[in-house]
């Protein structure tokens, strides 16, 4: 919560001798959400093992999911899914994508 006070000159009320107004105000920033369902398409290929990448990944996954959790409002009031990847989900150029290919996709 942030609150502030001050005083305002008046520009015609030092006529009835009100020289200055008190001004009090505050203010308050609420975040959350009412509902979300949210995909996520994590990369857990060979590649991921190196230079630590998969520990990191996870770290970063269980911090998502800790942020989320404490601001849901409601049970179930958050969804996830989490999608790997995995060698025939990966997207590349295939034969099928480019015309006059007889190459059905797979």
């Amino acid at each position: 919560m942030a609150e502030a006070t001050g005083l305002i000159d008046t520009a015609i009320a030092p006529v009835i001798g009100k020289d200055t107004i008190d001004l009090s105000v505050s203010s308050q920033v609420r975040w959350g959400f009412k509902a979300l369902e949210l995909a996520l398409a994590l990369d857990n290929t060979g590649s991921m093992a190196a230079k630590n990448k998969m520990t990191e990944l996870k770290a970063a996954v269980k911090l998502l999911f800790s942020i989320l959790k404490k601001n849901s409002r409601v049970p179930d009031d958050t969804k996830i899914a989490v999608i790997p990847s995995t060698p025939s989900s990966m997207w590349a150029p295939r034969s099928w994508m480019h015309p006059g290919s007889s190459t059905t996709p797979r």
